[in-house]
């Protein structure tokens, strides 16, 4: 993915933001990390929580957006598939995580397949 697609490819929708999040091998919270840089490039509000979800296992990065909660997968995952969570009942203990937005050079660095670019963020 190029920092060029990234910065002007609309990502108004549920389903193009997990179709993009598709091509990325990203941990949990980098997932989380990515789509709020995503959202907040395109002016769009969100919050991201550490929560239970019935019916899954562990605490997860849940992020708030888009009239939508995206689940961004278990807080230990190392590489993570970013889904919906249905219904907002579902979330259980949920505890505000602050996640800095990246600016768009560093968000172009994250989605290096191969890269391991965690001293840069």
């Amino acid at each position: 993915m190029s920092k060029n697609t990234m910065e002007t490819q609309k990502l108004h929708t549920q389903e193009s933001l997990l179709r993009l999040s598709k091509t990325l091998r990203l941990s949990s919270f980098d997932m989380a990390r990515w789509l709020v840089s995503l959202l907040t490039l395109q002016q769009q509000k969100c919050r991201v929580v550490e929560a239970s979800v019935q019916g899954k296992e562990g605490q997860r990065f849940l992020v708030f957006a888009l009239d939508s909660i995206f689940d961004c997968g278990r807080s230990n995952n190392y590489h993570s598939q970013l889904t919906l969570v249905t219904e907002e009942s579902q979330v259980k203990a949920a505890e505000t995580v602050t996640v800095t937005p990246l600016p768009p050079q560093q968000l172009a660095f994250m989605c290096m397949e191969s890269a391991h670019f965690d001293h840069c963020y």
